[in-house]
C-alpha cells in the first residue's frame, strides 16, 4: 500500500494516514539498520528513495516522517544517516519554508536538536538559514561532542 502511493500522485494522502507514515517510518530505519557503504542495496532500499521523493516533492509529509523516523530510531547511527541525508535535503531544498518550524520544535526536542547537530549546509553555510539552525541545536545535545540522549 506504502509502495503503491508513493509511486503515484497519491503520495499526498500519506499526510492524513499515521499509520503509513509510521509503517514508511520504520521500514526507513529497519533498512538504515541493515544498510552498510559495502551492501548498498537492500530489500527494503525502496524506502531510501521513497523517503528522497517525499523531501524533495512533499515536504510537509517528509516533516512527519522524518519526526518520527527520529522519535523510533534506537541507535544514534540511525540518527546521524537521517541527520546527514533526508533532514539536510530538506534543509537544503526547502530551508525558508521548514525553518520556523525547525526552530519551534527543537526548542522543546532533545533528540531533534541531536539530529540536527549532525546536519550540515549543503551550500548555505553563510546564509540566514544557517544561521538559524546553528542557534536552534545550539543547547545541544550535539552529535560530536556528546552521549547519545535516548
Amino acid at each position: 500500500m506504502i509502495r503503491a502511493a508513493l509511486d503515484t500522485e497519491a503520495a499526498p494522502f500519506l499526510a492524513d494516514d499515521a499509520m503509513c507514515t509510521t509503517t514508511l517510518a520504520e521500514l526507513h530505519l529497519a533498512y538504515l539498520a541493515r544498510v552498510t557503504e559495502e551492501e548498498p542495496e537492500h530489500e527494503l532500499s525502496w524506502t531510501f528513495e521513497a523517503v528522497d521523493d517525499l523531501v524533495r516533492h512533499h515536504p510537509a509529509i517528509a516533516l512527519k516522517l522524518l519526526l518520527t523516523c527520529i522519535a523510533r530510531a534506537c541507535a544514534a547511527r540511525d540518527i546521524g544517516l537521517i541527520a546527514a541525508g533526508p533532514i539536510e535535503d530538506r534543509i537544503a531544498v526547502h530551508g525558508p519554508a521548514v525553518i520556523d518550524r525547525i526552530e519551534h520544535q527543537a526548542k522543546t526536542s532533545t533528540r531533534l536538536r541531536y539530529t540536527f547537530s549532525g546536519a550540515w549546509p549543503q551550500g548555505q553555510a553563510e546564509t540566514a538559514i544557517c544561521a538559524r539552525i546553528l542557534r536552534a541545536r545550539a543547547a545541544g545535545p550535539d552529535m560530536d561532542k556528546d552521549d547519545t540522549p535516548f
